[in-house]
């Protein structure tokens, strides 16, 4: 066998299980479109996620986009929603993220009221009024 060809093979074999790794297997989607839009890309090197919802239409879409996005952080340290209308959002459960330490919401509520992990801090701007 050729040197080159062993070389070619033993580095498909190490490189093939890197690639898997970044890519995950597609699940049900958030339901926002026609169509089946995927991204199947996992970051593990992403530590912030913002969101911010510009939409005037309902916060349900925000909750389904990110129950669906979340999983590709798995090393997200610090969630942070904004929400230029107000209302609620549905908190995905965060218990998948053990890395997550703070969750900071904008002009939004979150319904029902979240179930955290106790060492996630919750944030809210502006300060709800006692």
């Amino acid at each position: 066998m050729d040197p080159s060809a062993v070389g070619i093979r033993l580095a498909s074999g190490v490189v093939a299980p890197l690639v898997k790794k970044l890519f995950v297997k597609e699940g049900p989607g958030a339901g926002l479109l026609d169509g089946p839009v995927r991204i199947s890309l996992r970051l593990p090197q992403a530590t912030q996620l913002s969101v911010i919802n510009t939409a005037h239409g309902p916060l349900a879409d925000l909750s389904r986009s990110l129950r669906a996005a979340l999983p590709a952080f798995p090393a997200l340290r610090r969630l942070q929603l904004y929400g230029l209308t107000g209302g609620t959002v549905a908190l995905p459960p965060l218990t998948g993220l053990p890395e997550l330490r703070e969750v900071f919401l904008s002009y939004l509520r979150p319904e029902p009221a979240p179930e955290l992990p106790p060492h996630v801090e919750l944030t809210r701007f502006p300060r709800p009024r006692t």
